[in-house]
């Protein structure tokens, strides 16, 4: 497959060249106002897109054109562990620990003094003079503080510099002066509730993975307890108070049987709002229901996930994910999962050989290839390693794409415009890419475009049916695509490399080393000609055959391949 820039950073802005990973993370929904009442249409939203690259955060609703949120200039680390999660119009960042929100759906007001009354999250304020109203979503600091007030305006009056008030959930008056309303979106710290610690809980003080699930946002990675699992009040992100007895509780744990320390968190993945999958590094376990009322935690399987982001979901809802005994498949409404590598690549996991401080594990679902996209790239240089998981056929492919384009994290982004909906690769150079069917070549960023070696082989098939004896081979006849006019629609060039060994492990080992071939010949007409065939014969027990092509801005169609058996 190719891959091709489509994100260059244009204007004034700093080059997202910078060797520091491009990390596409979120497709973030945001409100556009009320709808045209002469022209009404069905679109009420903007879908965005939202990466983070050389400490720096972009967005917007077309990859090829983002635009920096230049609030959150150098406030994250790229070279620390980061994860964002969607919810409720925002993105929630967990980056180690420095915890942040970009928020695409609220306006702001401040004041120099918030009074002695605060609005609660939820409660509505209103705009003396203007008439405008809000429902309060998050404020800064708490009674009689300077703070900024976050929320979704639903008046279609805006805030002016003004008394606002309104009455808070415990029926008390509330009432500050203040400013006029600004438009998002807005970057900020992400801390419990006005920033108070006794009445609305705190965060952990270490976190590389979060997730929207049953309305909580989820933090885990915490490396000072590394078995545990933290979740907000349900439809409140800024609420970390644990243990209140209520359903909506914020809520902490571990999984674990009692009397034990939890097995270390990689990963959560949430099933859907009917379950939570638990990725430890021995075991998966897994959470049904609200674990504030009557939920439970389940072991699931005794084996680990065998890195953070290393499972995806396909069209039909399976959920796949690389557990360290190989690449397990869930099927749609949690059924017993099953070892799709188990008969057919035994010593997947081991041949992947991820190492945590080394490498870095993406995986994800393609859904124009009908398959999953599985990278091991190495952090320091980008070299990589991968397999293309055919759900068509079950087949595993082998895969590497040139350092620059190595990939760091994917995702599928359901744009607003269909021209703009694809797989988006973030990649080791800061640039974001998607596969082309199209190119012909690799795109390597600054060093050109790259040769794409695109290979097929054939074997080990025996020559003959006798213990002692060794058979021939000959009679080759390659047939390539193509209607012959000598457009585009013909097969380039086909390279035909022909091996021969006396046991089949040894024609394996030289078919997938790329060792010298016996003999090889160019393929040149595409269709049926006679003077495709080559008539030389070879001797072995085994055989096999490799049909390729390794030329830049070339590619190639196979339509059949023979050989006889002399």
């Amino acid at each position: 497959m190719a891959v091709y820039t489509i994100n260059e950073t244009t204007g004034a802005q700093t080059s997202l060249i910078s060797g520091l990973p491009s990390y596409p993370q979120w497709g973030a929904v945001t409100p556009v106002g009320n709808p045209d009442p002469i022209n009404p249409g069905d679109k009420k939203y903007t879908r965005n897109i939202v990466t983070f690259c050389n400490d720096k955060v972009y967005y917007g609703p077309d990859p090829d054109n983002l635009v920096e949120l230049s609030d959150a200039a150098g406030d994250i680390d790229c070279s620390k562990p980061l994860r964002a999660a969607e919810a409720y119009g925002k993105v929630f960042v967990a980056n180690y620990d420095n915890f942040k929100v970009a928020d695409f759906i609220n306006v702001k007001i401040t004041t120099l003094d918030i009074g002695t009354n605060i609005p609660y999250h939820g409660d509505i304020i209103n705009g003396g003079t203007s008439g405008a109203a809000m429902v309060v979503d998050y404020i800064t600091a708490g009674a009689g503080a300077a703070a900024t007030i976050y929320g979704n305006r639903i008046s279609a009056e805006t805030f002016e510099a003004e008394t606002v008030t309104g009455t808070n959930k415990n029926l008390d008056a509330v009432s500050f002066t203040g400013t006029i309303e600004v438009a998002g979106p807005f970057w900020y710290a992400w801390t419990p509730y006005a920033n108070d610690a006794t009445a609305f809980g705190a965060l952990p003080t270490y976190a590389s993975l979060v997730t929207l699930h049953i309305g909580r946002v989820w933090l885990s990675g915490d490396v000072l307890y590394p078995h545990q699992w933290y979740a907000t009040r349900q439809n409140n992100p800024w609420d970390f108070l644990y243990a209140q007895n209520d359903a909506g509780s914020a809520v902490a744990g571990n999984n674990t049987d009692a009397g034990e320390v939890g097995d270390i968190m990689i990963d959560m993945i949430s099933y859907s709002d009917d379950y939570m999958v638990f990725g430890c590094a021995g075991e998966l376990h897994v959470m049904l229901g609200n674990p504030c009322a009557g939920g439970r935690i389940n072991l699931m399987r005794t084996t680990g996930l065998l890195a953070p982001r290393a499972w995806c979901w396909d069209n039909d809802q399976n959920l796949f994910m690389l557990a360290n005994e190989g690449m397990l498949q869930i099927p749609p409404g949690f059924g017993t999962a099953g070892n799709v590598t188990k008969e057919t690549y035994p010593d997947f996991i081991e041949d992947i050989a991820y190492n945590p401080l080394v490498h870095r594990i993406t995986m994800e679902y393609d859904n124009a290839a009908k398959g999953i996209v599985i990278q091991r790239v190495t952090i320091a240089d980008g070299t990589n390693v991968g397999w293309f998981y055919d759900l068509r056929t079950g087949g595993l492919f082998p895969e590497t794409y040139p350092e620059e384009a190595s990939i760091f994290s994917m995702w599928n982004f359901i744009a607003d415009d269909p021209d703009d909906r694809a797989l988006l690769i973030g990649s080791q150079d800061g640039y974001i890419r998607e596969w082309d069917k199209s190119s012909k070549s690799d795109d390597a960023g600054a060093a050109g475009d790259e040769a794409i070696d695109s290979y097929i082989g054939f074997g080990p098939m025996p020559t003959s049916n006798k213990v002692r004896r060794y058979g021939r081979i000959g009679g080759i006849n390659v047939v390539t695509g193509g209607d012959g006019d000598g457009g585009s629609n013909d097969s380039s060039v086909v390279y035909c490399k022909v091996y021969a060994e006396a046991s089949a492990e040894g024609l394996i080992k030289k078919l997938t080393s790329g060792a010298s071939p016996r003999y090889q010949r160019n393929i040149k007409t595409p269709g049926f000609q006679k003077g495709n065939v080559d008539r030389r014969k070879i001797r072995g027990r085994w055989m096999g055959i490799v049909v390729g092509n390794d030329t830049v801005a070339q590619s190639f169609a196979l339509e059949n391949l023979t050989a006889n058996n002399i």
